[in-house]
């Protein structure tokens, strides 16, 4: 009851869907993707507030993680994408919040 179970699904998702698109993005480390899924995108304070908004946030992290991968391979990008969207959080509760009203 720690994580919600939505979450490393919609990023495992996100992410999947869209490495495809360059080709390189299939040759990263499994390892490492399941790590971020699992660890990094669950992380409670760098994760927006609202619940929809982390649904959101999820998603969008696995999307811009495999097309930001799709340079170079590095393993390294996928953390980059996390970081940048964790950047973007108070946005997500922002736009979440005021759908809610």
């Amino acid at each position: 009851r720690i994580i919600q179970w939505e979450l490393p699904i919609l990023f495992l998702t996100g992410f999947f869907a869209f490495s495809p698109l360059g080709g390189k993005g299939a040759s990263l480390d499994l390892g490492l993707v399941f790590l971020a899924a699992f660890f990094m995108v669950t992380d409670p304070p760098a994760a927006p507030f609202a619940r929809s908004a982390r649904r959101w946030f999820a998603l969008a992290a696995g999307i811009w993680s495999a097309l930001i991968s799709q340079d170079s391979g590095a393993a390294y990008e996928i953390t980059y994408g996390i970081l940048f969207l964790n950047a973007l959080s108070p946005a997500f509760d922002r736009w979440s919040i005021s759908k809610n009203k």
